[in-house]
C-alpha cells in the first residue's frame, strides 16, 4: 500500500497521520505541526470520549506536539526516534542521521 500525504494551501496535512485517510479531521494547533487526525483513529486508539473532547476544546496539540498522558492519549504514545523514522519512511535507500538539537 502506498500513502502519500498531500499538503493544502494552508500547509495542513489532508489526510490522517496514522492512517492516510480523509473524512472528518482534527488539524493541530501547535504553529509548527500542522498535522491532522481522523476520528476513527482517534475513537480506535484513543476512545471515542476523546472525539468530543477535541471538538469542544478551542486549542489542541495532537499527540506528538503534547506531553504523554496515558488519559488523553490513550494508545498513541509518542517514540523517542519519531522524527527519524519519518524520515527513513520517504527515504529508506538513504537512511540518515538528522540532528535536532
Amino acid at each position: 500500500m502506498s500513502v502519500h500525504f498531500k499538503h493544502s494551501n494552508s500547509s495542513c496535512q489532508r489526510y490522517c497521520i496514522i492512517c492516510g485517510n480523509g473524512g472528518k479531521l482534527f488539524v493541530c494547533d501547535e504553529p509548527d505541526c500542522r498535522k491532522v487526525y481522523c476520528t476513527g483513529c482517534i475513537t480506535a486508539l484513543v476512545g471515542p470520549e476523546c472525539v468530543d473532547l477535541i471538538e469542544n476544546t478551542s486549542v489542541w496539540k495532537c499527540y506528538l506536539c503534547s506531553e504523554f498522558d496515558e488519559q488523553s492519549h490513550g494508545l498513541l504514545e509518542k517514540k523517542p526516534d519519531w522524527f527519524q523514522n519519518i524520515i527513513n519512511m520517504y527515504q529508506p535507500d538513504e537512511c540518515f542521521q538528522v540532528n535536532m538539537s
